[in-house]
């Protein structure tokens, strides 16, 4: 639900389609049961499910031919070794059905210009301007977000990317490097795989 409204306060001009197996219409959208039940296929996934329903939901996800997820549900290698595997078998899944993932474990992802999207969980809405932020710490992120405000920090893209099962720091760094909307990086790390 929160994650919903702050998309539309945002400024989103897409379509969006809640899904929600216990509901029939959502902040005046209509839900679906599944993602395989909506009607044509979808750009981007938000994941808000508990870790023992990710599967089931990929798995939806495929049927759809959704290509990418942002995988905000924690429970997975951040919580130990049973985690860890289910938060492999997701991965694994993903590519197996042409899907990439940020995340999970994560605040979402924001983008301000030249399409609204703002994906994160806290209710911000910070003002556009050349700065892209990636962070594996959403509360660090949301930390920056709310320090800058007063000075009018403005953002172009905000990643949180949480545990990066799949996609990573450094495949947002060569994305923003490109962007023409950023000109400045900010990137806070906790950890890397394959340091080189």
């Amino acid at each position: 639900f929160h994650l919903l409204l702050n998309v539309m306060k945002g400024g989103y001009s897409g379509r969006l389609y809640p899904v929600n197996a216990r509901e029939k219409e959502i902040l005046g959208f209509k839900a679906y049961a599944t993602v395989a039940q909506i009607p044509e296929a979808v750009d981007l996934v938000l994941f808000i499910v508990p870790p023992s329903d990710i599967l089931t939901v990929l798995h939806d996800c495929g049927k759809n031919g959704a290509k990418i997820g942002v995988v905000i549900t924690a429970g997975f290698s951040e919580v130990g070794h049973e985690g860890r595997k289910l938060e492999e078998e997701m991965v694994g899944l993903a590519r197996t059905l042409g899907m990439r993932l940020l995340g999970p474990n994560c605040q979402g992802i924001v983008t301000i210009e030249p399409q609204r999207l703002y994906a994160h969980m806290p209710p911000q809405f910070p003002e556009p301007g050349p700065l892209g932020l990636v962070s594996q710490s959403g509360n660090l992120a949301t930390s920056i977000i709310e320090l800058g405000s007063p000075m009018h920090l403005g953002f172009s893209r905000i990643i949180s990317s949480g545990n990066e099962a799949d996609l990573q720091t450094l495949d947002f760094l060569e994305y923003l490097a490109e962007d023409p909307q950023t000109e400045v990086i900010m990137s806070y790390l906790e950890g890397m795989k394959g340091g080189k």
